[in-house]
């Protein structure tokens, strides 16, 4: 019924699309079936290849006969184009809906940022998807790794590195550069992007001027501000919502087995574990490391590594101190721990934003504007409105919509605990934990006025928004 599809279908096409006119090539399965069947054919092996969307090499044969042309040129293949993309060490889990969206959106602009705060995994996002989409650039796909970078570099700099271009006598080697880059259709992955964000903008608006055959795929933890730029946010992966759960039922494998923080949090622990399994009996206790760690891919992996020591109980009952908990080996510095992560965040906000953000922490659970203006504001600052933006910009807060109720700015877990530090740091905790209930204190008595009257739902519902916060002031 001209339904065609599947893993064989695919396969085949693969390997058809490598090859070249006039070209006929086959797999290692159909040259084992022919051989003996047609001895006048020789199969000549081209090798091993990687091909798209296939997960394993696949050894080529080319068919040659009598009358059939047999000078071509190198097959089209991941092995064979320019790139410099590192071989995958882990599987790539989850976000294959992601992964999707940003290989359409790439095709349809030229520039194209993933923005999320640390850990969510904006860079393994990016290199899965300058690997399947390696064959749409005939010069290659580059990933240029700026985190080494200090604030003072130059993007041409490390372009050029990665590209093998050399200065020329006489000639800047921005504008060397851009003669090259021209000359090109290629797909440039600029990693962490956020530090040196003043010459990102600068040299990628030029860039894109000049080549029009030139793609970019920037991750950042704020927007680059470019001409056509499209945004697309990273979220951490989809985790059971254990305060949801039902009481009365204890959280199960079949309940967390789909989802995505927990396949990777279990794929990473295989690899430390061989053995590890989801049983009924570890279920809420990964189901509360998954949540606990608000699904941030980073975190997740670090936890799993702390599965060679520690039984994924105890993992969960010293969640409270996660930067203690959470350490490893990255290559990068600021992905060696979870406080390094934030710290790398913390660092590059502005002295008024890091104000808010330190005494954003006193709040448990989200907050509203008001909430905000009534416990943060001082005569050290005046107007958090810009603020709140400029933090979620830098993918530090984020803001819950709801059309039924104000927006909430809320944290991620392991950043509230990372700002409440930072607020007993500052010496202001006490002076914040008071203005904390003094605001709740009226948030409930302006309530109770309404309790006892016709329709105490709209109240309540009110109260309900900020239960946390309603018993983090009653305990203080």
């Amino acid at each position: 019924d001209s339904d065609y599809f599947g893993g064989t279908l695919n396969r085949a096409s693969r390997i058809s699309s490598a090859g070249h006119g006039g070209q006929v090539l086959c797999s290692q399965t159909v040259k084992d079936l022919l051989s003996a069947q047609m001895p006048e054919l020789r199969f000549v092996s081209l090798g091993d290849f990687r091909l798209r969307n296939l997960s394993q090499l696949e050894r080529i044969y080319q068919v040659s006969a009598p009358g059939l042309p047999d000078s071509f040129p190198p097959l089209r293949s991941q092995q064979n184009l320019p790139h410099n993309l590192p071989v995958s060490q882990t599987s790539f889990v989850g976000r294959s809906g992601e992964l999707e969206q940003v290989k359409e959106l790439l095709g349809r602009t030229h520039i194209l940022t993933l923005l999320g705060t640390g850990g969510t995994g904006k860079t393994r996002l990016a290199i899965e998807a300058g690997r399947e989409l390696i064959s749409d650039y005939p010069d290659g796909v580059w990933l240029i790794e700026l985190a080494t970078l200090d604030k003072d570099s130059s993007l041409s700099d490390a372009t050029a590195a990665a590209l093998g271009v050399r200065e020329e006598a006489g000639r800047p080697l921005r504008e060397t550069l851009g003669d090259f880059l021209c000359a090109r259709e290629l797909l440039l992955i600029l990693d962490n992007c956020e530090h040196i964000m003043e010459s990102v903008t600068r040299e990628v608006s030029d860039l894109l001027n000049r080549c029009k055959n030139v793609s970019v795929l920037a991750t950042s933890r704020q927007a680059l501000h470019v001409d056509g730029e499209v945004t697309f946010p990273v979220r951490p992966l989809e985790a059971f919502n254990v305060w949801h759960r039902s009481k009365d039922r204890p959280v199960t494998a079949e309940d967390i087995a789909g989802f995505d923080a927990v396949k990777l949090f279990l794929d990473r622990a295989r690899s430390v574990v061989p053995q590890f399994v989801l049983t009924d009996e570890n279920a809420p206790d990964i189901a509360r490391i998954c949540w606990r760690l608000d699904g941030i891919p980073l975190a997740l992996e670090l936890a799993a590594a702390r599965l060679r020591v520690l039984t994924p109980a105890q993992i969960s009952e010293r969640l409270n101190d996660q930067f203690r908990l959470l350490k490893g080996k990255a290559v990068l510095p600021h992905q060696q721990t979870l406080r390094a992560l934030i710290d790398w965040s913390y660092e590059l906000l502005t002295a008024p934003e890091k104000i808010l953000f330190h005494r954003l922490g006193v709040f448990v659970g989200g907050r509203t504007i008001e909430a905000v203006e009534a416990v943060c504001v001082d005569e050290q600052m005046d107007d958090v409105l810009d603020l709140l933006q400029q933090l979620a910009d830098k993918s530090l807060i984020f803001i819950e919509q709801d059309a039924s109720s104000a927006p909430r700015y809320t944290l991620l877990e392991s950043v509230w605990q990372y700002a409440r530090e930072k607020l007993k740091e500052s010496g202001e905790m006490d002076a914040l934990q008071e203005r904390h209930l003094d605001y709740y204190l009226h948030r409930i008595e302006d309530a109770g006025k309404n309790l006892c009257g016709p329709d105490p739902s709209p109240s309540l519902r009110s109260l309900s928004s900020d239960i946390l916060n309603l018993r983090y002031a009653f305990e203080w």
